[in-house]
Formats: structure tokens, C-alpha cells, sequence
């Protein structure tokens, strides 16, 4: 007997039912309650529709800063496999989120547990993801 090796982009499990979003309301609650770096995280999330795991990659050197509407084209995302292209739009609500977060001075750099003011690819890890 063989087993079939997983698809790109299947992982052995399906979707079911529906999700819904969650109000402002409800968000902006929650935020009261977090630290600063996962409040910046949760912000950019609702704002951009970004997935976790996108975020969690971003380093400034991927976000595109030179029009008003900053934008991050992503090369890796969950649908790369079938040739399409993913860009995440990042407007004032989340450039104020991300803002105190981006790292100038190494703008490639996503992650070091030594920093005073880590980038944002912490929070999965702090989150325990």
C-alpha cells in the first residue's frame, strides 16, 4: 500500500463551515488588555487583512514606503503554488500600528530576542505559536 504524498498547499485538512470577523468594537477591548507589540500585531491585522503568518514574516525592508498607501508584495504566501501574487496594503491606521516597530538601521532583519524594541515576527513566538 502507498500513501499519497500532501499537495502543495494541502495539508491534509479542509475548511469547514464559515468564519466571521470580528467587530472594531470587540478589537479595540481587547487592545487594552495586550502589550504594546501584540497590540501593534492585533491592529495591523485587522486593518490590512494580512494573515498571521505573513506578519510575522515582514521585515521593513519588504514594505514599500515610498507612496502614501505602503504596500508589501510577497513572494511566499499560501497561494504561491498556483502562480498568484500577494500584496498586503498598509494604511494609516496600520502604519501607526507598525511605525515604533520598523527597523531602520537593519531593515532585512526579522527577528533577535535581544532587542529592546523586537519587530513584530515575536509575537507568534510569544503567543506560543
Amino acid at each position: 500500500m502507498t500513501v499519497e504524498p500532501l499537495q502543495p498547499g494541502r495539508a491534509g485538512r479542509e475548511t469547514s463551515g464559515t468564519r466571521g470577523s470580528v467587530s472594531w468594537e470587540v478589537v479595540q477591548e481587547t487592545l487594552l488588555r495586550l502589550p504594546p507589540l501584540i497590540r501593534a500585531f492585533v491592529v495591523t491585522l485587522f486593518h490590512t487583512g494580512a494573515r498571521c503568518g505573513e506578519l510575522a514574516k515582514l521585515t521593513t525592508g519588504m514594505i514599500d514606503r515610498t507612496k502614501e498607501l505602503w504596500v508589501v508584495n510577497l513572494d511566499q504566501h499560501k497561494n504561491s503554488h498556483k502562480n498568484k501574487s500577494r500584496r498586503i496594503f498598509i494604511g494609516p491606521k496600520a502604519q501607526t500600528a507598525l511605525l515604533p516597530f520598523l527597523l531602520e538601521i537593519q531593515p532585512d532583519e526579522q527577528s533577535s530576542p535581544r532587542r529592546a524594541r523586537p519587530p513584530l515576527t515575536l509575537v507568534l513566538l510569544l503567543l506560543g505559536k
